[in-house]
């Protein structure tokens, strides 16, 4: 073991090992979803840098690009962490209405608290008007705003959930691993070939669609764990996806005269399922004790982040555009008020300790504690 790293040597190659002890599978889980929402936050403060292609300085640019490509994989870990929780074969059986009692509601409650706020901030900020009607129906028909695509997303996969851990209970690993493939060629591959070759296959895929494949893989990746060797290749790949997002990016963008196109950025694009898969097992791979006995004070701010990274997806866009408003401080503040190498990093860092701040002082408050659940 490294002194005062974190510990990348297992003892054999690849492999599938029993179930990891329940406090080792806790620290990568919460490192995971650590950095996944530190990603998103930072992801929508480089996001509207990025479409300035003609107005930014070539550098300032640059880090903004660098910065999207690579934030890219945040939600595909969410959603492999929420698979390897959710589709746990060690989890006792449960009736479906057990299952969405204990948590559906942990979800749809703050989601529809934050969505009327959203609403909210569209009426005062925007100008927009709603009948009661037309708020329902806004709620309904979604996203509201553009980030809560996403809890619209996994409310759909928790749905499903239920006939989705039967089939993880009993298939095989290789009946899993061709559930993860066939999703990766109709949700990856396919739609690339459509754009570079303009080719449409008729075949109408079901099942394995969307984002369902990162919820399955983070079930069939539970057992997997890099060796050294295997780390320093998996680190290469991700400076590899990251630097052909990022050029890639810069090439169609020319091409589209400036205007950004983010077919490499999309979630599913082959760049980013194999980025993803690469950050997952490298961060899964790691040792964290060692740093966390040697830091004792980063663990508790890991588990925070972890524990309170829904509160912050939920919150961040708001806390966002308040700050470039010049609302919170009377100052605006993104990553066009300095130059984004400093200025993105600073209004991450501002917007997570804002939005930590409210969870707490929201988790004070009887009727409002159920935003921040």
């Amino acid at each position: 073991m490294m002194s005062a790293k974190v510990d990348i040597t297992p003892t054999v190659a690849v492999q599938t090992v029993s179930q990891p002890r329940v406090r080792e599978r806790i620290l990568y889980l919460d490192v995971i979803r650590a950095y996944a929402i530190l990603t998103v936050v930072w992801l929508h403060a480089a996001a509207p840098l990025a479409y300035e292609f003609n107005s930014l300085s070539a550098s300032a640019w640059w880090v903004a690009n660098l910065l999207d490509a690579i934030a890219r994989p945040a939600v595909p870990l969410f959603l492999m962490v929420s698979g390897f929780l959710l589709l746990d074969p060690k989890k006792k059986d449960e009736p479906v209405s057990v299952f969405y009692r204990k948590r559906m509601l942990k979800v749809i409650v703050p989601f529809v608290g934050w969505a009327s706020i959203y609403l909210a901030w569209r009426a005062i900020g925007g100008g927009e008007q709603f009948t009661p009607v037309e708020f329902i129906r806004e709620i309904i028909n979604g996203p509201v705003y553009y980030h809560l695509w996403f809890i619209y997303m996994m409310i759909g996969l928790y749905i499903v959930t239920p006939i989705l851990r039967v089939y993880a209970r009993h298939a095989d690993t290789g009946n899993l691993t061709y559930f993860v493939l066939l999703w990766f060629v109709v949700a990856s591959i396919v739609p690339a070939l459509n754009k570079l070759l303009n080719l449409e296959i008729g075949i109408q895929f079901v099942v394995t669609t969307n984002l369902v494949g990162y919820f399955m893989l983070g079930h069939l990746l539970r057992g997997v764990k890099l060796n050294a060797k295997q780390f320093k290749i998996a680190l290469l790949v991700i400076a590899g996806c990251i630097a052909f997002s990022a050029i890639g990016t810069y090439i169609l963008t020319v091409r589209a005269d400036g205007v950004l196109d983010q077919s490499i950025y999309q979630r599913d694009s082959p760049n980013n399922v194999v980025y993803a898969i690469a950050l997952f097992l490298v961060i899964k791979s790691l040792d964290f004790k060692p740093l966390f006995q040697r830091y004792p004070r980063v663990q508790p701010v890991v588990s925070f982040l972890s524990a309170a990274s829904g509160s912050i997806y939920f919150m961040h866009i708001l806390v966002l555009e308040l700050l470039a408003g010049g609302y919170l401080f009377g100052v605006k503040l993104s990553g066009f008020t300095v130059h984004p190498i400093v200025g993105i990093p600073l209004v991450t860092l501002v917007t997570v300790i804002i939005c930590t701040l409210v969870i707490i002082i929201l988790k004070k408050i009887p009727l409002a504690r159920a935003l921040v659940h």
